[in-house]
């Protein structure tokens, strides 16, 4: 095991901790959080060794925006953390191209969730008035 080996390890255990906080975040239970890290990281430890490195180094870019995402959805903050969510999904680009169809998947959501608040604000002012 060589020097990317060694990075390799280093991105499934930041990929297993974001999986954790993940998860976490969703159930508030520390087991479901700790199953299902664990899980992953087996699942993504024996996939990873058939060259898809390039995929394995992209993934904790990839899981810190979808936990970004998903605190922004529970929280209902400002569009400014969208910078780094921006920053986050180039460097997963950059490193594998694979991570595209990531991201706009996490964009389409990002979209029905905007429309569906500035719709259901528009149904709620057009009963408001009649």
């Amino acid at each position: 095991m060589g020097r990317l080996g060694f990075y390799e390890i280093i991105a499934l255990l930041i990929s297993g901790i974001l999986v954790y906080r993940l998860v976490g975040q969703q159930t508030k239970n520390q087991t479901a959080s700790l199953t299902v890290s664990v899980f992953t990281l087996v699942i993504i430890a024996g996939l990873a060794r058939g060259g898809d490195s390039p995929t394995l180094f992209a993934l904790p870019f990839a899981l810190w925006a979808a936990r970004f995402l998903s605190s922004y959805f529970q929280d209902s903050s400002t569009d400014r953390g969208f910078i780094r969510f921006g920053m986050a999904a180039a460097f997963a680009l950059v490193i594998s191209p694979v991570m595209s169809v990531f991201f706009i998947l996490l964009f389409i959501m990002w979209v029905a969730v905007k429309l569906d608040v500035v719709f259901t604000k528009c149904w709620q002012q057009f009963w408001e008035f009649y």
